[in-house]
């Protein structure tokens, strides 16, 4: 495990203390050329976790407050428990 994988992990750790479930990806692209780096992504699972990380930690920038915003609602519209693939 690498030093990134690390430190997500530890966010990762943190949010679930604070009732946020989440989880660690290796970051994999279809269609991609394999790279000689390895890259991670902690995803936020589901729209009860992504409310409350709205409401308990949010963005102070607000281009990315306004993306959190629209997936939010992009759950209620669809009425279903993950975003429209657009929003990704």
């Amino acid at each position: 495990m690498d030093t990134n994988s690390m430190l997500l992990e530890n966010i990762g750790g943190m949010l679930t203390e604070m009732g946020i479930d989440s989880k660690l990806y290796l970051d994999t692209k279809a269609g991609v050329r394999r790279s000689t780096i390895t890259s991670w992504k902690l995803a936020i699972l589901g729209r009860d976790n992504l409310l409350r990380f709205c409401d308990r930690i949010g963005f102070s920038d607000v281009g990315k407050a306004g993306t959190l915003r629209a997936m939010l609602d992009s759950y209620r519209k669809h009425g279903s428990e993950s975003p429209r693939r657009s929003m990704w």
